[in-house]
């Protein structure tokens, strides 16, 4: 009965996803198409992709809790380096109402910027990045470092660079600990637990059944000038290690 549940649940939800989403996903894109100066500081369309993540959720039945929200920085001041831990296509949406309407810059994976319009904004909005390259990597974060330096807006990062399978984060690419130590800037830790139950990878069904899923801000962690980017990557990778072990993935 459950599976059976789950399955009418799961396509109603997509349903509702493919009737509604790209109508909202329209104005982000003509939002997109301002030049750079407007677009990545545009508020507007933040609120709008904001909107949207709390639709896509709601209309998943997923359970939230979110914690740590004295840890987010208030626009304009202090802009941050976001960087979670990635069990599910899901995370996304979970990541961008944490981040609000605050302007930021995604890392993405490369070949999601070949998916039917949610592509076109990822080329847009997003820094595109190939973690099987080391110069496309280095050519990403040159480009992330610019968008950032003289601006109020937060990187948004995914260090692993691929979903993990059972809730354990995986190994992280040191990119991130390089940006915020050029920048000088802090690093977040937004610690997901429970979405690779709900939405795993490799998986169709949405189970709206499963525990609640829990988003913990961590308070901001600072590269002291003695530590180097790969050291304070390692150490930000023990947080998050930490962190899942304690909250039971």
């Amino acid at each position: 009965m459950k599976k059976a549940f789950l399955a009418i649940r799961t396509t109603a939800t997509y349903i509702i996803w493919i009737v509604c989403v790209p109508s909202l996903m329209l104005i982000c894109g003509i939002l997109a198409c301002l030049p750079t100066r407007l677009r990545y500081d545009n508020r507007l369309y933040f609120v709008v992709s904001t909107f949207i993540s709390h639709f896509i959720l709601r209309a998943s039945g997923i359970k939230l809790a979110i914690s740590g929200r004295e840890n987010l920085p208030r626009y304009p001041q202090a802009p941050a380096i976001f960087v979670m831990n990635h069990c599910s296509s899901l995370d996304i949406p979970l990541v961008e109402i944490v981040a609000g309407t605050y302007p930021h810059v995604w890392l993405s994976k490369a070949s999601y910027g070949n998916i039917p319009l949610f592509g076109f904004l990822l080329r847009r909005m997003h820094v595109l990045v190939d973690t099987t390259s080391r110069k496309d990597a280095g050519a990403a974060l040159i480009k992330t470092y610019s968008l950032l330096k003289n601006a109020s807006r937060h990187a948004l990062v995914f260090p692993e660079g691929t979903r993990s399978l059972d809730g354990n984060v995986g190994n992280f690419f040191s990119g991130f600990a390089l940006l915020a130590k050029k920048l000088n800037r802090p690093i977040i830790p937004v610690v997901i637990s429970g979405i690779h139950k709900v939405y795993p990878k490799n998986s169709l069904i949405i189970d709206s059944l499963a525990p609640t899923v829990t988003i913990t801000i961590g308070k901001p962690l600072l590269c002291p000038p003695s530590v180097s980017s790969d050291e304070f990557a390692t150490n930000v990778h023990h947080y998050f290690k930490d962190a899942l072990a304690n909250a039971g993935r």
